[in-house]
């Protein structure tokens, strides 16, 4: 049966909406580059964070504790450094603003005051999510078929956008990626290898339509399937360019 990729997405800040991408470029450094780009951290947090702060020390919003965020749809241009941030299902931005200077990431920061209010939590910014949190150089996978196993136990449809990873495949049968641990494959012009599961996170309680809180995913993967894999992450062996319909091939040297 061909395997193949049915969408890419990439979430440029942390928490928001995925920009879909009809092609993208994946890098052994940076996996899907423009992925999660930045986050947002309430409290004195600056722009920039030295690695040495443990992530303990910054509060960063995501959907588990801000669902307001999945009303949101984040979009970055990576020639110009432009951020666009739209109301979902619609295409007129909301801000837009260039991120490679203060005055724009300022320009970014203060819509999401306005946006999330209660500034007694301390005001949000947007800071760089390396500086903050570390590298990221792993991309996500998942399987739609086993999410469709998953709405069968669920007894209600699930938007694989919920799950919030960068690639989608279609034609593998349900829950094969369990099997894939440690294997290589090509997919378009890149190498990846399976390093780790994908745990389902609180982050996939929030639908992604409504932006509220509407089932406890997490909760349902443990007692229908003593798991809560809900897909892969994957290192990038060889960068290169993949766009949708790329066939997902073992791969041997």
């Amino acid at each position: 049966m061909t395997i193949t990729l049915a969408a890419i997405n990439r979430h440029p800040i942390k928490g928001l909406k995925a920009q879909s991408l009809e092609s993208a470029r994946l890098s052994p450094s940076k996996g899907l580059i423009g992925d999660r780009l930045f986050s947002l951290a309430r409290g004195s947090a600056g722009y920039s964070l030295p690695r040495q702060m443990p992530p303990a020390a910054i509060s960063i919003l995501d959907l588990e504790n801000e669902e307001r965020l999945a009303k949101l749809e984040a979009r970055y241009d990576d020639d110009s450094q432009t951020l666009q941030l739209l109301r979902s299902g619609q295409e007129r931005p909301l801000a837009q603003a260039r991120v490679d200077t203060p005055l724009g990431r300022s320009l970014i920061s203060q819509f999401f005051a306005d946006f999330l209010g209660d500034s007694r939590r301390g005001l949000p910014r947007l800071i760089d999510s390396e500086e903050a949190l570390g590298p990221s150089n792993w991309v996500s996978l998942i399987n739609l078929a086993s999410l469709k196993d998953v709405e069968r136990v669920a007894r209600q449809k699930l938007d694989p956008a919920r799950l919030r990873a960068n690639l989608w495949l279609e034609g593998a049968q349900a829950w094969e990626e369990r099997e894939w641990n440690g294997c290589r494959f090509r997919l378009g012009g890149a190498v990846l290898q399976v390093t780790a599961p994908l745990e389902c996170s609180g982050s996939a309680n929030v639908n992604p339509r409504e932006a509220q809180r509407d089932i406890n995913l997490p909760l349902l993967m443990r007692k229908g399937f003593m798991h809560q894999q809900v897909g892969v992450q994957l290192t990038v062996l060889e960068g290169g360019r993949i766009q949708q319909g790329d066939r997902l091939q073992p791969f041997t040297q």
